[in-house]
């Protein structure tokens, strides 16, 4: 079992990691984005390469949810990031913006 401190930040957006003395990064955090667009995720700390992890989900921030089924799917994967966008039935005359809320979870060495 590995020794050490574990640092924990988060800034003002809600967004921020918790790094394990193993070598262990949780990144978290939420974005805002346009229900038939995409969004650009910068994690609070980078991981050492494009190998983790990631969980996101979303929900409405105004309209109807009804007949609102959508998949988050992720690409653009670096170590410092990653792009999303909602693939599905999201009648945009319904929901326009959702909140992804997501997790990564990967190494920091």
């Amino acid at each position: 079992m590995a020794t050490g401190t574990i640092t924990k930040v988060m800034n003002d957006s809600g967004s921020g990691y918790c790094k394990m003395p193993d070598g262990t990064l949780i990144c978290y955090g939420n974005v805002t984005m346009p229900a038939s667009g995409t969004a650009s995720i910068t994690f609070a700390a980078p991981f050492v390469n494009d190998a983790y992890g990631f969980s996101a989900t979303y929900e409405t921030l105004n309209g109807s949810v009804s007949g609102a089924i959508g998949t988050i799917k992720a690409y653009n994967i670096y170590s410092t990031g990653i792009t999303v966008t909602i693939a599905g039935e999201m009648p945009s005359a319904f929901v326009d913006r959702l909140r992804v809320s997501y997790v990564a979870v990967g190494s920091w060495k």
